[in-house]
């Protein structure tokens, strides 16, 4: 899987095994339209995970900023992953206000989905 750079907002992509990938977002995200370069992306993403039947966590705690446009990419990205029943885990840092708001909401798909986690990471 390879990494994803648009503007300011870059995702890093780390193999931690042959069937697990850790995905770290940096930067902001403030575009209008940040599904145009977004979303083909994280569709390869979920394609590749469902090749592999690997793991995905996406690490949000380095990112300063997104959007709510960004936050609906994310939201039919989840939605992609539970109907292919990828594991999926979101882990946010629980100390960022916006991040905490925004993903103590995304933890619907966790309580529907058993394969969704939504996982608050409290700084060291």
């Amino acid at each position: 899987m390879k990494p994803f750079s648009s503007g300011e907002l870059h995702i890093d992509v780390t193999a931690l095994s042959a069937t697990r990938f850790r995905f770290d977002w940096r930067g902001r995200s403030a575009s209008r339209a940040p599904g145009v370069d977004l979303q083909p992306w994280l569709t390869n993403v979920i394609a590749e995970a469902c090749a592999t039947r690997a793991a995905i966590e996406m690490h949000f705690e380095a990112l300063e900023y997104f959007n709510s446009s960004t936050v609906a990419v994310l939201v039919d990205f989840v939605r992609v992953a539970c109907d292919k029943t990828v594991p999926l885990t979101l882990s946010y840092s629980a100390d960022v206000r916006w991040q905490r708001l925004t993903f103590q909401a995304l933890r619907v798909f966790s309580v529907a989905h058993h394969h969704v986690k939504v996982a608050p990471i409290a700084a060291a």
